[in-house]
Order: C-alpha cells, then sequence, then structure tokens
C-alpha cells in the first residue's frame, strides 16, 4: 500500500529530475483554510491538520455543542416564557418546532452541501447557529428577568388563603400580550439550528464514510453521535444552572455565552477542512501516474451529477433505503409522543403533578431525577460501543437488521410489561368533568384552574392543597399543617407507596430501551450509506431526515393529541387539567402497535438485504491497487499483442514465456519478492516498472543516463535513500507480482505540461 505524507504543487521546470505527472481537476479540492484569507493556512501551516482523525475530533466537537444548545434551549423553556408572556401549551410545540424544520430543510441542504463543499456548509451553519444563539440574548438584554420567572417556573405548592377573593380565578383569566419579536427571533433560531443539524449528519457522516475504509467508518460514526448525546447531557445541567445558582437571566448567563462562543469557534474550524483531504487526492494523483505509465491518457474520475429531482426520484425507488428508513420512523414516532406526553402520563398513572420545570430539576420524585442523570449517557454508550462493535466483528446486513427487529420487539415488551399495571385511585371530586370546591376549603378562594398537586388527607386524595384547606407546608418534612378538611395531611398523593415500585420499574425500562435502541442507530446510518451509489449518499441520509423530522412531529403528534383530548377528564381554561385513568392505557397501547408495525418494516427488509455488501472497501480501493492491476493488466496485453510476431519466431523460450505469463495473469503463480529493499527498488528501475513518485533527497548530479536504457538513472545513495523511504510495509503486489519479462518493449511516457504534481512518502 502506498503510503503519503504530504502533497504538493510545483513547477516542472525547477526540479527536471524528480518523478512528476500531469494532474487532473481534483487539486481545486485541496483548499485548507479560508479562501477569502489564504494567507492564514500558509502562515499557521494548517494544511497538517488536515487529517482524518483531525476532523473526527473536530466533528465530534461540532455534534458536542449541538447537543448542549437544543437542550439548554428546551431545559429553559417553561422561564423565558413566562417572561416572554408565551403559554405553556404553545411552548410544547415551540421546543420541537426545530424538528419539524429538519424535515423541511434536509434535502435541500443534504444536496446543495454535498454538491457544493461539504466541510463548509457544515462550519458556515455552525457559525451561523452560534449567531442565533447570540441573537436570543438581545430581547433580555432589553427587558431582563426580574427572578420571578424562575420561581414560578417551578410551580410551589398553592396553600390556602382565606383573605384572597374568589374574583383570584378571574385574575387568572387575563392574558398578557406575547412578545412577536421574541416569538420570531425564537422561530428563527430553530430554524438556522435544524439547518446545522441536517448537515452535521448528512455532511459529516458522510464526509468520514468517504474517507476511510467502510470496515472501519462505523467506529467513528458512532463516536460523532455518540459526542452529540453528551452534548446533550452538558446541556441538561447548564439549563439547571438558573435554579442552583442564583442568576436571573437565562439567554446571557456564563454557560450561554461560553457555549456560542464556543460553536463559533469549533464552527471556523470545520469550515477550513477541504472538500476532500490530502490522503483522498494522493490515491488520485497515483492514479494519474500509473495510467500515464501504463500509456494510456490521464486518468480521472468522472463526476456524474443528477438533478435534484431525479435523485430524489431514483431513491424514492430503493426498496432497502425505503424499508430501513419506514422500519425506523415508527419505532421513533412511537417514542418521541410517548415521551412528549410522558408527563401526563404519569399524571395520570401515578398520580404526579405535571407542573415542574422542564429541564427535570424540579420533579419531586428521586426516581425521575435519576432517570434524567442516567438516560443520555446510557444513550451515549450504548452508540459509541454499538459503532466499534460493528466495526470490530463487522457483522452481514441480515444481522444487523435481525439485532434491529430484537430491539424493537424488546422495547414493545418493556412498555407491554407495565401498562396493565394500575396502582392509583380516584380523586375526591364531586364532578367528574370539572374540579368541585369543597365546603370545607369553600373560603380558600382556590381557584378551578389551578395546578394538579395532590395531597393525601385522612387517605382521601384532594386534588391541590389549596381545595383540602391546607394553610402552611414545610418542605422538608414534606408535610401540610392547619388544613380545614383533614387532620393528618401529607404531599402526594395517597396512593404513593403502591405506585413507586412500578413507577421505578417504568423508568427503567425508560433508560434500558433508550439505550437498546440506540445501538441501532449505527447500523441503520450504515446500510443507508450502503444501499446507494456514492455521490447520493448525503441526499440518501437528507430523506432519511425528511421522514424523521415530518412524520413523528406533524401527522403522529397531530393525531396523539386529538386522541389523548378525548381522555381528557378535568378541563380548565388553559387546557386539560386531568387525564382519565383510560389514558395511559391508549397512549401504551398505540406506542406499542406503531413499534410492532417497525418490525415488520425490518421483517421486509430481511428479503432485500441478503446481497448488500457493507463492508467492501473496493471503491475505496479502486483508486490505488485495483487500478493499478486494471493497468498492469491493461499493459501485458497490449504488449503480448506488439511481441506475437516475436514470439512466432522465438522456439521453445518465448512458448514458455506466454505460457507463465499468462498463468501469472490467472493469478496461478507468484514470482518471489526481492529479499531486500535495494534490489527490490533496483528491479522496479532496471525493468521499466513504475517507481512510486518520491521527492528527491538531494540534487542528482551523478546521475548517469543511457538512450538505450529504460533505467531511471538513480546512483546507488539514491536508491538507498529510496529503500529507506518505501520501507517494508510497501505492500502493493502489483509491484512485486506481475510480469517483468518483457520489460523492454514497454514504452515509456514523458509527462507534458507545467501542472505537475510531486509527492513525497
Amino acid at each position: 500500500m502506498i503510503h503519503p505524507t504530504e502533497l504538493l504543487r510545483t513547477n516542472s521546470d525547477e526540479e527536471q529530475n524528480s518523478f512528476s505527472a500531469p494532474v487532473g481537476n481534483y487539486l481545486n479540492q485541496v483548499d485548507c483554510g479560508i479562501s477569502a484569507l489564504p494567507c492564514l493556512a500558509k502562515c499557521l501551516n494548517l494544511e497538517r491538520c488536515a487529517k482524518f482523525g483531525v476532523f473526527v475530533t473536530v466533528l465530534s466537537l461540532v455534534g458536542l455543542f449541538h447537543g448542549a444548545i437544543l437542550v439548554y434551549f428546551r431545559g429553559t423553556s417553561h422561564i423565558w416564557s413566562e417572561h416572554y408572556n408565551i403559554s405553556l401549551e404553545t411552548v410544547d410545540w415551540l421546543i420541537y418546532t426545530n424538528e419539524v424544520f429538519v424535515g423541511l430543510f434536509s434535502l435541500c441542504v443534504a444536496y446543495w452541501g454535498n454538491r457544493l463543499h461539504r466541510a463548509g456548509w457544515l462550519g458556515a451553519l455552525t457559525i451561523f447557529l452560534a449567531i442565533a444563539c447570540a441573537t436570543l440574548a438581545v430581547p433580555e438584554i432589553y427587558n431582563p428577568l426580574s427572578g420571578s420567572e424562575i420561581d414560578s417556573s417551578i410551580t410551589g405548592p398553592i396553600l390556602c388563603n382565606s383573605n384572597r377573593s374568589m374574583a383570584y380565578s378571574d385574575i387568572d383569566k387575563v392574558e398578557k400580550e406575547v412578545d412577536i419579536i421574541t416569538f420570531a427571533v425564537v422561530i428563527i433560531f430553530q430554524m438556522i439550528l435544524a439547518m446545522a443539524t441536517v448537515s452535521f449528519i448528512t455532511h459529516g457522516m458522510t464526509y468520514i464514510d468517504d474517507h476511510i475504509s467502510p470496515k472501519h467508518s462505523p467506529g467513528f460514526i458512532g463516536l460523532a453521535f455518540g459526542a452529540n448525546e453528551i452534548g446533550k447531557q452538558v446541556g441538561l445541567y447548564c439549563s439547571w444552572g438558573p435554579y442552583v445558582i442564583d442568576i436571573d437571566s437565562i439567554f446571557i448567563s456564563p454557560a450561554w455565552i461560553t457555549l456560542l462562543v464556543l460553536t463559533f469557534i469549533i464552527g471556523i474550524a470545520i469550515a477550513m477542512f477541504p472538500k476532500a483531504l490530502p490522503n483522498i487526492v494522493m490515491i488520485k494523483s497515483v492514479n494519474s501516474l500509473l495510467s500515464l505509465a501504463s500509456g494510456n491518457d490521464l486518468y480521472e474520475e468522472e463526476e456524474v451529477v443528477e438533478g435534484f429531482f431525479k435523485s430524489l426520484w431514483g431513491l424514492l425507488k430503493n426498496k432497502v433505503l425505503s424499508l430501513t428508513i419506514f422500519s425506523v420512523v415508527f419505532v421513533q414516532a412511537a417514542l418521541i409522543n410517548f415521551s412528549i406526553l410522558q408527563k401526563q402520563f404519569n399524571q395520570s398513572k401515578y398520580h404526579v403533578s405535571v407542573h415542574n420545570d422542564s429541564s427535570g430539576y424540579s420533579d419531586p420524585f428521586l426516581i425521575q431525577f435519576t432517570t434524567n442523570l442516567l438516560k443520555q449517557p446510557m444513550v451515549a454508550i450504548s452508540v459509541i460501543t454499538s459503532g466499534m462493535v460493528i466495526a470490530k466483528i463487522r457483522p452481514k446486513a441480515k444481522y444487523l437488521v435481525w439485532w434491529n427487529i430484537i430491539v424493537f420487539s424488546l422495547i414493545a415488551l418493556f412498555f407491554a410489561s407495565t401498562v396493565f399495571w394500575n396502582c392509583a385511585g380516584k380523586i375526591e371530586n364531586e364532578h367528574s368533568n370539572t374540579i368541585t370546591i369543597p365546603y370545607c376549603s369553600s373560603h380558600c378562594g382556590c381557584s378551578p384552574d389551578a395546578p394538579f398537586q395532590p395531597v393525601c388527607v385522612d387517605k382521601r386524595t384532594y386534588f391541590s392543597p389549596c381545595l383540602a384547606g391546607c394553610k402552611n407546608y414545610s418542605a422538608l418534612q414534606s408535610v401540610y399543617t392547619n388544613c380545614s378538611c383533614g387532620q393528618t395531611v401529607t404531599d402526594g398523593s395517597c396512593y404513593t407507596d403502591n405506585c413507586s415500585i412500578i413507577l421505578a420499574l417504568s423508568q427503567a425500562n425508560s433508560i434500558i430501551s433508550a439505550g437498546l435502541l440506540a445501538t441501532t442507530v449505527v447500523s441503520n446510518i450504515v446500510i443507508m450509506l450502503r444501499c446507494v451509489p456514492t455521490k447520493q449518499k448525503a441526499f440518501a441520509l437528507g430523506l432519511a431526515y425528511t421522514y424523521f423530522g415530518i412524520i413523528p412531529y406533524l401527522p403522529l403528534r397531530f393525531s396523539y393529541r386529538a386522541i389523548a383530548d378525548t381522555f381528557c377528564e378535568i378541563h380548565g381554561s388553559k387546557g386539560c387539567q386531568f387525564f382519565s385513568e383510560y389514558f395511559p392505557i391508549f397512549l401504551s397501547s398505540i406506542t406499542i402497535s406503531l413499534i410492532l408495525l417497525a418490525v415488520v418494516f425490518a421483517v421486509i427488509l430481511l428479503f432485500f438485504v441478503g446481497k448488500l455488501e457493507l463492508y467492501d472497501d473496493k471503491d475505496f480501493k479502486s483508486t490505488t491497487d485495483m487500478q493499478l492491476e486494471r493497468i498492469r493488466r491493461n499493459r501485458r496485453t497490449q504488449n503480448n499483442e506488439e511481441d506475437n510476431t516475436d514470439l512466432d519466431s522465438g522456439g521453445e523460450d518465448s512458448q514458455r514465456f506466454l505460457r507463465n505469463d499468462r498463468q501469472m495473469s490467472e493469478g496461478r503463480i507468484n514470482l518471489p519478492r526481492p529479499r531486500s529493499k535495494e534490489d527490490r527498488i533496483s528491479t522496479y528501475l532496471s525493468e521499466g516498472d513504475l517507481v512510486p513518485p518520491l521527492k528527491p533527497i538531494h540534487k542528482r548530479s551523478d546521475v548517469s543516463t543511457s538512450k538505450n536504457s529504460t533505467n531511471s538513472g538513480l546512483s546507488s545513495d539514491s536508491l538507498k535513500a529510496i529503500a529507506s523511504v518505501v520501507g517494508d510495509d510497501h505492500d502493493s503486489d502489483s509491484f512485486s507480482n506481475t510480469s517483468r519479462t518483457n520489460a523492454p518493449n514497454r514504452r515509456n511516457v514523458t509527462p507534458s505540461g507545467n501542472d505537475i504534481v510531486e509527492t513525497s512518502f
């Protein structure tokens, strides 16, 4: 194998004795540095950073900051929505708007970014994301938070207040004016975040896959996705800052400013990478030399660019791609919509209040808090581990699909294991469809729109402490005192002890299901990358995320919400306050049904992936060893035709030569390799074979040339230098296993032109 260390463009007039050849159009892909500041690459020697390992590191940091920004934005939504007078119901849709934009923009971003410059698009969109993060701070600068928004985002117990009039309920109904400018800024931020997410997946993952053998790419793809999941956990911790630290700010907080600054820097770094890394350009340069050495025209890969709609139609007809997408989209839709309604699910099934902060910091149960700490790290570990396992074991496509089927079935089984367990009773309420104020707390001025905050009063569960007539609360002991509706009052439902075990089991199932599902991410990405042509890999991922963004968050979410509203038991002016006991059964049943539908698509996929090769690196090797074999085979054929007349009169020796050459070309004879590196290079030169192009160690003033020799004329000192550079790991069998008997009849090609490549190994 040829091992390049650097690639330089030089002028053929400067060093006449260097090995050189004309280059194709691919050298414009080496564009390290910002084109507006070309001196930057030269001064900082950025070419040395254009390596695959550096790119994977920078891409992982991009994914980390993308995930942190997303979760921080969602985790603090209850605070900034309260400040800018955006209703909670609107926020529940608004914080997932970026996922809808992912579906809307995926095809365009993936297609045009892949045609123009993948790393450049990813870097530019990451820089724009940092700028959009900064714009979120502008409304907060002109209208700073007072601190009450942070306190109100964590709904404390609403106690009985005899001085509060019944007009309290009318005050709650007064709607404040929504800040339209802030609302528009949030929408623009969501759009840019969506496009940056699409570019990270479609351009970043295909860039990795194009610059390393398919046998190893799953490991690095899993590493990039894992970094994104770790970033989400970092964003979760940052969103707890306003609650832990006394900071009355969200988008001008130290955590947010640090995230946007680092995102801007890493965006510049990723934008500096070229269209193709030098190792790929090096391979193309070697092809040019091999093509010229064989007497053929300059070897260049033809770039076939299909139109947008023609490419889209071709992907839609791809059965493997479509079945893979649908098997993933239905299980994703099921779990996403379940997680969106999970608080309502826990409220109805376990009598848990839904009015807590969206970051999960103030969840009243230690079980839920522990889930927030463990879920994302479990997902990150699963993604990274699965990628490494696939790269190491290299299972066939059908075994990856079988694993998907097993995982989807296990997730459905986990949901079914707790769906029919009922642990909670009924709420103390006279009417079934609205909150009724009991006589014992009629003097408290309780609002009918008060949130669900269950308390246990003499083994009866009341909707809130206000309706139980409680005037005092001890947070340390979680006990209410001075209650007019009973003597012994505790925080939470009277069925908390019965439900704690089932709730813990449900949360454990949630963590395990998320970890299992994460193990299918890399396998599905690899299948989608291998079932389409190389030039359409980014477009295929764009099509997949179009489905992932639109189907779960638009038609299915509207369907989930519409059906869920039919199970609302207690209505309020701000929406449903409490769902019936049948709501958990419905939500679990529809989730299980969608997961089983995903299993059906995965089973059908088994019949189409039997011959799909996931790790065949012939495309990666075709530009080196395989192309070399093809060129040498053409040369042997051409030389045999030219020597045909000589062989007719050459007697037994000529016939034996022809027979051995034919057997060798069929792989039945292997010539022994030279015993030393020096002899090996000398054999290449003396028999007219191609020598790997080397940057000269010194001026070869003592080179002896002869018109009657096909030798390149290198001195013994130069041979020693070449041997020391090539080394024993020069494993290209094309140089050592081809016939050299007819070397004197091979044609030497002298390159022309001033545009040359000089390469050192």
